[in-house]
C-alpha cells in the first residue's frame, strides 16, 4: 500500500468519525429536546396545581367564615362598611388580586396551563369577581389609593384595560 492509499484511507476513517459524531450529536439534541418538553410539561402541570390551590385560597375564607361571607355580601351589594370592614374587605381584594397577579406572571413567563396562556383569557375569567370587587366604594378607593403599591404597574395596566369604561 502506497502513500496514496493510505491518505485515501485516512480521509475515509475521518469521514466516517466525522459522520459518527455529528448522528452522536444529533441523538444527544433530540434526547434534550424531549427532556425540555417533559420538564415543561412538568411545569404546566406544576402550574396547573398551584393556580388551583390559589382560587381556594382566595375563596376558602368565605366558605369557612361566615362573618366574612356575610362581610362580601354586604360590600358587594352596596352596604355601608365600618373601618374594620372596610380593611377586612381590602385584605380579601388584596388576596384576590394578588392571586390574579400571580396566575398573570405564569402566563407572561409561558408556563401556565394551555387553557389559560392568555392574559385576555385569565381577564374574561375573572372580570366577573374583579368588578364585583372593584366596583364597590371600598374597592374603588383600594384600587386608587393602595393598589399602585402592591402591584406590578403592568399588571394594573392590563387590570384597568380589561375593565369596563364608564
Amino acid at each position: 500500500m502506497n502513500w496514496e492509499a493510505l491518505g485515501a484511507l485516512g480521509e475515509i476513517i475521518g469521514a466516517v468519525a466525522v459522520i459518527a459524531t455529528l448522528y452522536y450529536l444529533s441523538q444527544q439534541i433530540k434526547m434534550n429536546s424531549e427532556e425540555i418538553t417533559k420538564s415543561r410539561d412538568a411545569q404546566r402541570a406544576q402550574s396547573t396545581y398551584s393556580t388551583n390551590e390559589m382560587w381556594i385560597k382566595v375563596w376558602q375564607p368565605l366558605m369557612q367564615d361566615s362573618e366574612l361571607a356575610e362581610l362580601y355580601l354586604k360590600a358587594i351589594n352596596g352596604g355601608q362598611l365600618d373601618h374594620v370592614e372596610a380593611f377586612r374587605f381590602c385584605v380579601y381584594i388584596n388576596t384576590f388580586l394578588a392571586m390574579a397577579e400571580a396566575v398573570y406572571n405564569q402566563i407572561k413567563a409561558d408556563t401556565s396551563f394551555s387553557e389559560l396562556n392568555e392574559v385576555q383569557k385569565l381577564f374574561e375569567l375573572i372580570s366577573p369577581y374583579i368588578n364585583k370587587l372593584l366596583d364597590t366604594d371600598v374597592g374603588r378607593t383600594w384600587l386608587s389609593d393602595e393598589a399602585p403599591h402592591l402591584f406590578t404597574p403592568e399588571f394594573l395596566e392590563d387590570l384597568h384595560a380589561s375593565r369596563p369604561k364608564n
